[in-house]
């Protein structure tokens, strides 16, 4: 069951990780694929610690079978590794803890992951190795071998599926009830952290490739007719939230600007130093907007107010909040 997982998360994995070299985006599908298998491993792989744990000290007290080399006992250990720095970086980053920054989280998830696959494939080898080896001592030892409890394991895995398959069906369930209002969805902040900037003397700034460098305080943003759009924000925790965001496009912003007719991308920073890129295809999509507004009131400041870059279609991290500076980069 842990192998099955293991390869799942890698295929979704390099799937995202192939979307996003070739700059086409990437599909909220796969993300959640990835995010929910590496979380319903986790019990698997805690079944299988304590699986392995066992028969360690079991044979350590009494080997029966043919005793293990260094370079097992090596390899072992760096899977154990790999896995660890796997799943603590992968939850550290799904729990959005803070502990390090996000960049060098996702760096530490794709470098362990690209170390496993080796470490894993011999740790595959050896195990059937052994295996073969193990049943043939047994049968020249004309011993019993010690049953395994298969049947143990794949029902604790089952188990935790259906459990935590229960939680966040039941979790989804009390909060589409509990809603109280267009600002209730759920709170996310970045590896940038979190703020409140005054709106009395919150600016944004537009520059880079423009021929008008713009400074807006929020009143100018807000001076013009609000359009309004309707779609979701999909967060890669799991949660989407359907709402109508009202704001001024993206697009109408940077005609105002003049930005350069060869824009390849804009480079968009939160008032905490976090910066997110949109493609010129997003950026030209009128539904992109710097939105102050969700279901016809105005944004609460944990969700971005005094403005925050909302767009379709992307994953949540791209939707930046408290949006300071947005600046135009060309070919």
């Amino acid at each position: 069951m842990l192998l099955g997982f293991l390869v799942l998360g890698a295929g979704s994995g390099l799937a995202i990780w192939l979307q996003l070299t070739l700059g086409t985006g990437t599909a909220m599908t796969l993300i959640a694929v990835h995010a929910y298998t590496g979380l319903l491993g986790l019990p698997v792989l805690a079944v299988k610690a304590v699986a392995g744990a066992v028969s360690w000290r079991r044979r350590a007290t009494r080997p029966r079978t043919p005793p293990s080399g260094r370079l097992d006992h090596l390899m072992t250990a760096a899977l154990v590794a790999v896995v660890l720095a796997l799943y603590g970086s992968g939850v550290t980053m799904y729990g959005n803890w803070g502990v390090l920054p996000g960049g060098t989280l996702k760096l530490v998830h794709l470098w362990a992951a690209v170390a496993g696959v080796p470490i894993l494939t011999y740790h595959l080898w050896r195990f059937l190795s052994r295996a073969r080896a193990t049943v043939g001592y047994a049968i020249r030892s004309a011993e019993p071998v010690v049953a395994t409890g298969r049947r143990h394991l794949l029902l604790a895995g089952g188990l935790a599926l259906v459990g935590w398959g229960a939680v966040r069906v039941g979790a989804g369930s009390v909060a589409e009830l509990d809603r109280q209002g267009p600002n209730d969805f759920p709170v996310t902040l970045t590896s940038g952290g979190a703020d409140q900037p005054d709106p009395a003397t919150w600016r944004m700034r537009i520059d880079g490739e423009v021929q008008r460098p713009l400074v807006l305080s929020l009143a100018d943003l807000r001076a013009g007719a609000v359009e309004r759009h309707r779609y979701s924000l999909d967060c890669v925790l799991g949660w989407s939230a359907t709402r109508t965001w009202g704001g001024v496009p993206l697009r109408d912003l940077l005609r105002t600007a003049g930005a350069s007719s060869d824009l390849i991308s804009v480079v968009v920073r939160s008032t905490t130093g976090y910066r997110v890129a949109l493609l010129r295809e997003q950026v030209e999509d009128p539904r992109t907007m710097v939105a102050w507004e969700v279901d016809g009131v105005d944004l609460t400041p944990e969700h971005g107010h005094p403005a925050r870059m909302m767009a379709p279609g992307v994953i949540g991290e791209l939707c930046l909040k408290w949006v300071d500076s947005v600046t135009v980069v060309a070919a």
